[in-house]
């Protein structure tokens, strides 16, 4: 099914941006490509709790530790159009942006009962990369460009490597998550200004705030035996800080 996911929103992101440029195709335009790099930083962990059932005695629950900040670079191919040259420009395209991976972390306690319970610390990583239909508005001030972003698409989540830390080793059995990707729907939003230093180049600086959607890892494994159990992020958040490098084809 994950290919009829990928063709949707491939044709949704396809018609949005046909339409987009043929109701502003009366304005004079010139093609850009952006480049940005900068930091983002994320929301804490979910926490999670899994009960004991019939096949599996013990008890299970997760508890996720605060997110740090990562690297993310991107890269936006569009138009700008000049809705009022001296006042106001759009900016309109595709774009695309991949942060470093994320490590999650947190401690997991786990037992038959409070007398036998033990915490373990653990970890895995997300990989997201983001494709987007995004649009900057552009408020024009002799050489500066104060702006408003906004963008939306789908993010690839793939979660990945998980491990946990049972010291002593092999003295008890704990989850093992199986590597997943979800495919979520995303979007971006921001401000920020941008600043001529040619006729054909900008450089600028601005806020974005992004929610990626969904993350999941894949099933778990306590010995041999499967479970249903995952590790999730319901909302992946972050705040981002970005720098900018437009190129303007004249």
């Amino acid at each position: 099914m994950q290919y009829k996911k990928w063709v949707l929103l491939i044709v949704s992101l396809l018609t949005a941006s046909i339409f987009c440029h043929s109701a502003l195709a009366m304005y004079p335009w010139h093609p850009i490509l952006v480049m940005t790099t900068g930091a983002a930083f994320n929301n804490d962990s979910d926490s999670k709790n899994f009960p004991a059932h019939d096949n599996i005695f013990s008890f299970y629950d997760y508890k996720g530790h605060a997110n740090h900040g990562q690297f993310i670079g991107g890269i936006f191919v569009g138009t700008e159009f000049l809705i009022q040259p001296e006042y106001l420009s759009l900016q309109t395209g595709f774009s695309y942006y991949q942060p470093t991976p994320l490590t999650l972390a947190g401690d997991v306690t786990q037992g038959v009962d409070v007398a036998s319970e033990n915490t373990y610390s653990y970890q895995y990583s997300i990989q997201s990369q983001q494709v987007l239909i995004e649009s900057k508005l552009l408020y024009n001030v002799q050489r500066y460009h104060p702006y408003f972003t906004a963008a939306f698409g789908a993010a690839f989540n793939k979660s990945y490597d998980y491990k946990v830390d049972i010291d002593p080793p092999f003295t008890t059995f704990s989850n093992q998550f199986k590597n997943n990707t979800v495919t979520s729907l995303m979007y971006r939003i921001g401000l920020g200004i941008d600043i001529d230093i040619t006729k054909q180049a900008r450089l600028g600086l601005g806020y974005r705030y992004a929610n990626l959607g969904k993350t999941e890892t894949g099933t778990g494994v306590i010995d041999t035996v499967s479970t249903n159990d995952r590790l999730s992020q319901s909302r992946l958040y972050t705040n981002e800080i970005l720098a900018q490098y437009t190129i303007i084809i004249l």
